[in-house]
């Protein structure tokens, strides 16, 4: 799942050639916006996601530091769309790869990302965590996309 007007990764990942067993879903617009969303849809449809990526992203809607822009502030909305909470919520979250990053320059993502990687240990859910060159930018984002389509890679070849 991809952000509609991401035009890079989209890109990235056509380069792949990925077998037909493989879809890439555009999101439409809506919230929350960029990093969490990805986690939100693959969580709500774990049907049709085995991988979930996040890079440098939001994962706990009730972060007391959480851009409000990203998630609003009602608290049913915040309940519903928060991956930390789906985590807990979603009986199917256990059966997503999660490939999660965070910047060695972007202290607080990398922390939120460490925070959700410890999450899915304690629940016993599968995911890898990379710490990569970079801040809160296209560096360390273009980074964590690489360690993601190298497990897709992998998995399409494996099977």
């Amino acid at each position: 799942m991809i952000e509609h007007d991401d035009r890079a990764t989209r890109r990235a990942i056509k380069a792949l050639d990925l077998p037909a067993t493989y879809e890439v879903v555009v999101a439409p617009a809506g919230w929350p916006r960029t990093k969490p969303r990805a986690l939100n849809i693959a969580l709500h449809r774990a049907d049709l996601f085995s991988v979930a990526m996040s890079f440098s992203g939001f994962i706990a809607a009730d972060d007391p530091e959480a851009d409000p822009g990203v998630f609003g502030d009602d608290p049913t909305y915040l309940a519903q769309n928060s991956p930390a909470a789906l985590l807990r919520t979603q009986a199917a979250a256990g059966d997503i790869y999660y490939v999660l990053s965070g910047g060695q320059d972007d202290s607080y993502f990398q922390h939120r990302m460490a925070e959700f990687g410890a999450e899915l240990d304690r629940l016993g859910i599968a995911h890898e965590l990379h710490v990569v060159p970079g801040g809160h930018d296209g560096t360390a984002w273009g980074a964590g996309l690489d360690f993601g389509l190298a497990h897709l890679a992998a998995q399409s070849r494996a099977g």
